[in-house]
This record gives C-alpha cells, sequence and structure tokens, in this order.
C-alpha cells in the first residue's frame, strides 16, 4: 500500500469510520471503510491510489461523516502540498535564523562588557601599582 493510501486510511479512521471485514473479501479492494451515518455506502481503498483520488475519497468520507467545516481547504494537489511544506521550512529556517543571530548579538555583548571590565581592571591595577611608594616617583 503506498503513502497515499496509508494516509486515507488514517484519515478514515480519524472520523470514525470503521473498517468491513466482510466486504473485502467481496471485492477487489485493499480496505473497505463504512460510517455509521450510511452503512450502505462504503469507501474503498486501493494499494495504489494516486493523490487525486485519495482527494476525492476523503471529500466523500467528510460528507458521510458530515464533518461539515473542519478548517482550512486541505490541499488538492501534489504541488500545492509542497509549496505548503516549503513555506513552513522558510518560516523555520527563517526563525532559526533570526534565534541564531540573536544569540550571536547576546554572546558579543557579554564579549563587549567582560573586555571592558578586564580594562577598567586593567586601569584600576596601574593606578594602584602608582600608588605604591616608591613606585610613581
Amino acid at each position: 500500500m503506498n503513502n497515499h493510501a496509508k494516509r486515507l486510511c488514517k484519515t478514515l479512521e480519524s472520523i470514525d469510520f470503521r473498517r468491513d471485514y466482510e466486504a473485502e473479501k467481496k471485492t477487489n479492494a485493499r480496505r473497505v471503510y463504512r460510517h455509521a451515518n450510511d452503512l450502505g455506502q462504503a469507501v474503498k481503498v486501493f494499494d495504489s491510489m494516486n493523490d487525486n483520488s485519495i482527494t476525492m475519497a476523503t471529500r466523500l468520507a467528510n460528507k458521510i461523516a458530515d464533518t461539515g467545516w473542519s478548517g482550512p481547504r486541505q490541499p488538492e494537489t501534489i504541488k500545492e502540498r509542497a509549496r505548503i511544506t516549503s513555506v513552513e521550512k522558510k518560516n523555520n529556517r527563517q526563525r532559526e535564523d533570526e534565534a541564531r543571530a540573536a544569540r550571536a548579538n547576546e554572546a558579543e555583548r557579554e564579549y563587549e562588557s567582560k573586555q571592558r571590565e578586564l580594562a577598567a581592571d586593567a586601569r584600576r591595577r596601574e593606578i594602584e601599582s602608582l600608588m605604591r611608594p616608591g613606585r610613581g616617583r
């Protein structure tokens, strides 16, 4: 079973479809699912379903399950799904870059602060050595 079909099976099970083992014996479908709302209509899952047939089966399942509006429109094609994932990756990469820049700025501020402390300490030691008797003639 390809990944599209596996994803459809998970989707069907998540919206409360149950597998019909008796109907599977009578058809050449890999799996047959039915919902309690309409036991007469079945959603068949085949081994090598393509993305478009998965989309149509998912729409049919949502119609049978009467889920109504269940969020934003699902991507219909592989290209749309790829675009969504690439946008997510781009946003993640941008957030990581911003976090990396913030960490670098913090490290730079800490370094400069330590350098100022070391310079102030060196000036204080120089003044103390000049104030010692016999040193600052």
